[in-house]
């Protein structure tokens, strides 16, 4: 039950720390009971045993703060590797780069500070920068309008839900500092023509963002598994930065995304630095300063013992379940799928009334 306002106080003495977990269990009664199957998405669960060495991998890591790579070296070694690992099954290269970061939203708004300030350095007489993107294109970009200062212009979608390309080039104009689709939209699992975009981001010459954050780590597998999945990664000429979460496909503890660009020409626009603090030379390359240990090692963790092995798996038990909803949720009387979903993530509405 909610506690008033006058409740919340900070106990005079601190309380028994059975007693505090005994709460915290009494306290989850009332979450959604994710085991059994009661919600569709939020948690991504392998099976114990990997639960369990995510859990180990960040209570190692608990207390460090990785503000200073330097006094941590084992997080900068980990955040590196998940990094390098991650781009090379985007089909990157030795030139890739990137950073973790604490979820989707974050890598997004990354990469939108990057953008800009890059589009301030190379493009200094525009000021009234926007980006274009499809009309399904996830919450955090207007997230990103609101923060850094740009206009978020959205193309309309056809009746499979996919962007109209003609629609959306003509949003384009002096102002476009970068244009951005998703592979595969979050609402209904269908993927934005990239291949398409990505021709007009070089006819363009616009920087071209593909949000991947749900499908960067499933996609990938699911195209080894046999199913027909149209480029959309670094194979595709013109994408410089692929956001891809490790926390939902990647089967990682909360709080764990991967940014990666082509290169370094436009990773380094995000990075804060400060010389003139007198604490010390600042340099941030996220929105967070203080950034905790944990969920980079589980990441680390996580990807390690999942292996290839592990990822194709669990997508060809994701996609079997996924082809039969898709089959059988038509035949029932008013339903119909929206689109034609590529991966698991498949949306359906009523119809006629």
């Amino acid at each position: 039950m909610k506690k008033k306002f006058s409740d919340c106080k900070i106990p005079s003495e601190g309380e028994n720390s059975n007693s505090i977990l005994q709460e915290i269990k009494q306290m989850k009664q009332e979450d959604v009971d994710w085991m059994h199957g009661k919600v569709w998405s939020m948690v991504y669960y392998v099976d114990e045993e990997h639960d369990n060495l995510l859990k180990a991998a960040s209570s190692e890591l608990f207390s460090a703060n990785y503000l200073n790579p330097l006094a941590f070296k084992s997080l900068h070694r980990m955040e590196q590797e998940v990094v390098h690992m991650t781009a090379q099954m985007l089909h990157g290269d030795e030139h890739s780069v990137g950073v973790m970061s604490t979820g989707g939203t974050e890598s997004i708004l990354l990469a939108a500070l990057s953008y800009v300030q890059r589009a301030r350095k190379l493009h200094p007489k525009i000021t009234k920068p926007e980006v274009v993107a499809p009309a399904t294109i996830h919450p955090a970009f207007d997230k990103a309008a609101l923060f850094f200062g740009f206009q978020l212009r959205k193309a309309p979608v056809d009746e499979n839900q996919c962007v109209i390309l003609s629609d959306f080039e003509e949003l384009i104009n002096e102002n476009t500092i970068l244009i951005t689709v998703s592979a595969p939209s979050y609402p209904n699992g269908v993927m934005d023509p990239v291949e398409a975009v990505s021709k007009i981001a070089l006819r363009h010459q616009l920087p071209f963002h593909v949000d991947a954050c749900i499908g960067g780590f499933m996609l990938p597998w699911v195209e080894k598994l046999g199913y027909e999945i149209p480029p959309w990664d670094y194979r595709v000429p013109g994408v410089t930065s692929i956001s891809a979460d490790v926390h939902k496909f990647g089967y990682a503890a909360k709080g764990a995304s991967v940014l990666t660009y082509k290169n370094m020409d436009f990773l380094h626009y995000q990075f804060v630095v400060t010389t003139d603090f007198p604490g010390c030379i600042y340099i941030s390359p996220t929105l967070l300063g203080t950034r905790a240990g944990g969920p980079i090692a589980a990441a680390w963790a996580g990807m390690k013992h999942m292996g290839e092995k592990g990822y194709m798996s669990m997508a060809k038990r994701l996609m079997d379940g996924a082809q039969k909803l898709q089959k059988e949720l038509p035949s029932i009387p008013g339903i119909s799928i929206v689109g034609n979903p590529c991966m698991n993530i498949i949306s359906y509405t009523t119809i006629n009334n």
